[in-house]
């Protein structure tokens, strides 16, 4: 099975072997702990997370260039297919006054 996105896989570049070592080592030091504690640990690790809270929506324009836009609390960004941690372009919220789509 595929715990991790293919993203994160390619950013650290390490065997399954050795994320799976990682992983046990991580569980052991959770073991024990209430489901409430471990899910306030996960949500503190997943909030430093850079697309933590974006939502991406798979966008085209007319020339048929494949790209993503990603909503979140501070605005609209447009991302290249092929980088989802770096916008190309980013709109913030303040800036934006009208939003229409054809």
């Amino acid at each position: 099975e595929q715990y991790l996105p293919a993203s994160v896989l390619e950013k650290y570049q390490i065997s399954d072997t050795m994320w799976e070592s990682r992983m046990i080592v991580w569980y052991s030091e959770h073991k024990g702990k209430t489901e409430e504690e471990a899910e306030m640990e996960y949500i503190r690790i997943a909030q430093d997370l850079e697309q933590y809270g974006v939502t991406f929506f798979h966008i085209q324009n007319k020339n048929g260039t494949v790209a993503y836009l990603g909503v979140d609390a501070l605005g609209l960004h447009v991302y290249e297919e092929s980088n989802l941690l770096s916008p190309r372009v980013a709109f913030l919220w303040g800036e934006i006054k009208t939003i229409s789509f054809h």
